[in-house]
């Protein structure tokens, strides 16, 4: 039975305050925040702030926070699985931040294009594309886009096995986040190397950046930081053995989603206990839980991660031996398989 495990990774523009530093949106930087705020966590609790923010945007003829509005729905449908949408969103918040000479919001949107297009094109083909938006990034003294940058570079390093150099741009992003006083950035980079190194079994390696991440969090006071990275605490601890210790981190974390209304994080946790179950032997309580991931996945629109529930419950059909259930569940994947980029 293969498991499947939500291991979460940042990704380069899942985190971005795209606004902070822009004169011309000033006035709206709390409302920005709550927007920014959600996208990840659920991104349909955004449309309220985002419909009052766009009636400001056209009062006011206020082409940089349109702009800026265009980034995020493009990141809105990117996360609800519309990703041709989310493209097209981002060319054209590309082409507006271009018309009014805006620098940063130019490469923020472009390096988010890269992202959504990133699994259905050639990694070494995305590596150049990154690599020229962080030299752009660069020549413009922009650094939160060199983090990005650095960041989407270290991931197409990794997809083509050039490990070692993907370690040294994440460590040169991490620098480069400490130095500009960039703490999020620098926790969420944390966690992206940590990953990597419990795919390179460097579990402890891996401990010491997930721990130090979430300190970072807490001093931050970001609950979606710190749940993301105790999420990935869990993974760590099934990859050393540890399952009542990643259950518990898994519960602690499904219970913190929940009271907040993190439907995203609430997802991951859920899919998280039902691999952990049936690690355990406990079937039922699997079934469950994955039922559970996946209602919820549905309510809150999550479907790109619709397929992979799917898959990992025909697995379970399978080493079961009820073949004639296994196959509704893929043809239920691959029915969902059309909101993911990465589908075959």
């Amino acid at each position: 039975f293969q498991v499947l495990l939500c291991t979460i990774l940042f990704s380069s523009f899942s985190y971005a305050q795209v606004y902070r530093g822009i004169k011309e949106v000033e006035p709206y930087q709390d409302m920005l925040e709550k927007v920014d705020n959600l996208l990840q966590l659920d991104p349909q609790q955004c449309k309220p702030h985002m419909m009052e923010l766009e009636q400001v945007a056209k009062g006011k003829k206020n082409e940089t926070l349109e702009t800026i509005l265009e980034i995020y729905r493009g990141t809105i449908n990117y996360y609800t699985g519309q990703n041709d949408s989310a493209a097209v969103n981002f060319e054209n918040a590309t082409k507006m931040a271009a018309e009014i000479d805006n620098k940063r919001l130019r490469s923020t949107s472009a390096i988010r294009k890269l992202f959504v297009i990133d699994r259905n094109a050639d990694p070494n083909i995305m590596l150049g594309l990154m690599s020229e938006e962080h030299e752009m990034a660069k020549s413009n003294k922009d650094t939160i886009n060199m983090i990005y940058s650095l960041n989407g570079m270290a991931m197409y390093n990794e997809r083509l096995d050039s490990t070692m150099q993907s370690i040294d741009l994440y460590v040169t992003a991490m620098q480069l986040a400490k130095e500009s006083g960039n703490k999020f950035e620098y926790g969420f980079l944390l966690n992206n190397l940590a990953l990597l190194k419990l795919r390179m079994d460097s579990n402890d390696d891996a401990l010491d950046d997930l721990n130090e991440g979430i300190s970072i969090a807490k001093d931050l006071n970001n609950i979606r930081l710190e749940l993301t990275l105790r999420e990935n605490l869990g993974y760590y601890y099934t990859s050393v053995d540890s399952i009542e210790l990643a259950e518990s981190e898994f519960n602690n974390a499904l219970e913190i989603a929940n009271d907040r209304s993190y439907a995203h994080l609430a997802f991951n946790s859920l899919v998280n206990l039902g691999v952990v179950a049936r690690i355990k032997g406990e079937a039922e309580k699997s079934d469950s839980l994955l039922q559970l991931a996946l209602d919820k996945a549905k309510e809150t629109r999550l479907y790109y991660a619709i397929p992979a529930i799917y898959v990992t419950r025909a697995q379970i059909e399978l080493e079961k031996e009820n073949f004639k259930v296994m196959d509704q569940f893929l043809d239920s994947a691959k029915h969902y398989g059309k909101y993911v980029s990465e589908n075959e």
